[in-house]
Formats: C-alpha cells, sequence, structure tokens
C-alpha cells in the first residue's frame, strides 16, 4: 500500500504543496486512497471527524463504490473516570 494520510500530507508540504481552503488534504488523500483499494483489498484510513473533511472523505469514497467501515471510539477524558 502507499503512504498512510499523515505520511501523504507531510510529503505534500514537503513539496511546497498547500491545502486547499475549503477541503484542506482531502482530495490527494481522497486520491490516494482509491489508487490503493486498486492494488488491495483493504485500506486503513484514520478519520477523527474533527474536521469536515474527514466525514466527506468517507462519503466520497463510499459513492465511489468503497466500502465503508466506522469503527466509533469512545473514552472519558484523563481524570474523568
Amino acid at each position: 500500500m502507499g503512504p498512510g494520510a499523515d505520511e501523504l500530507v507531510l510529503e505534500l508540504i514537503a513539496s511546497g504543496a498547500e491545502p486547499d481552503p475549503s477541503t484542506g488534504w482531502m482530495v490527494p488523500v481522497e486520491r490516494a486512497v482509491m489508487a490503493a483499494l486498486r492494488d488491495h483489498a483493504a485500506v486503513s484510513v484514520e478519520a477523527t471527524g474533527a474536521w469536515d473533511t474527514d466525514w466527506q472523505l468517507a462519503l466520497d469514497l463510499q459513492t465511489a463504490g468503497a466500502r465503508i467501515l466506522r469503527i466509533w471510539v469512545c473514552a472519558p477524558l484523563a481524570g474523568d473516570a
């Protein structure tokens, strides 16, 4: 598989690329995921939901035919347990 999303973004920054003002790094990450799916049966993508584009990425990949498995993880903040 190609680089993970974090590694991909670091490579883009190193090459002088700048994020889109409205979609951030979603488009190049989406392209990389779709390219990886051509060669692999499954691809893992971390999307925390901290950005609207995380949700849009999942919707776009699903629309393009990818099967999306969402895993929700919740944990109390330190000291809140």
